[in-house]
């Protein structure tokens, strides 16, 4: 039996399916005049046509934000780049990335096909696991007119190798051996991105991200 789906204009979702998003959020200081924006990639859950649920660990900023401010922007896109830089390269992710939602000024990405603006219902923290669970009311959201690439490999392979290296300095702590499991991941997308894209934007965020690890890990990568 299919799970339920919901319908967003012409964006369609099965519910308790995780789905991949970038969170943007308001950032928490008082020191600071001006406000910032922060962009996080995310997993998320719509677990009814009314809530979106999302996991954030403790020490992110995401958490931190919207345990301030109660609110946030979900947003879909297929840019993988903007998934990229939100997640490795913040400095190349401007002010000029965001707009901010009509009614409640949320901030939200220009470069998104569906945008969700939520506020915070109820929270849940897991400190054996170190994240919390936010259940989020749907308030707002915009299905943008977008001209959709067919799907690809290669796309799934650099969006799991981004993920990967998000976790991989939280996962060598607390479970080595997990740890080198994505870390190995990570090293045979790189060798199918060569292969099957090579010369292209995967594989450009593809050899980032593996310079980023040897230094890391200090392991030496070729």
């Amino acid at each position: 039996m299919s799970k339920k789906e919901a319908l967003f204009g012409n964006f369609q979702v099965k519910m308790d399916c995780l789905y991949e998003a970038i969170v943007t959020t308001c950032n928490v200081n008082l020191a600071l005049e001006k406000i910032t924006y922060n962009a996080a990639p995310m997993g998320v859950i719509f677990p009814d046509s009314k809530h979106i649920i999302i996991r954030p660990y403790l020490t992110t900023n995401t958490y931190k934000n919207i345990q301030s401010h109660r609110c946030a922007g979900i947003n879909f896109t297929n840019n993988i780049k903007l998934f990229y830089n939100s997640a490795i390269k913040k400095s190349k992710i401007s002010q000029n990335n965001f707009l901010t939602s009509k009614k409640k000024k949320i901030p939200l990405l220009k470069d998104s096909i569906t945008r969700f603006v939520v506020r915070m219902e109820k929270m849940e923290i897991n400190e054996s696991k170190n994240r919390a669970k936010i259940l989020c009311k749907i308030d707002e959201f915009e299905n943008i007119e977008s001209n959709i690439e067919p799907y690809n490999r290669g796309y799934f392979a650099v969006l799991e190798s981004i993920i990967h290296f998000t976790r991989i300095n939280i996962l060598m702590e607390q479970n080595p051996e997990k740890g080198k499991i994505l870390i190995d991941n990570i090293l045979e997308y790189n060798s199918f991105i060569k292969r099957v894209y090579p010369n292209s934007d995967f594989e450009e965020i593809m050899n980032e991200i593996v310079l980023n690890l040897s230094k890391m890990t200090r392991l030496k990568i070729k």
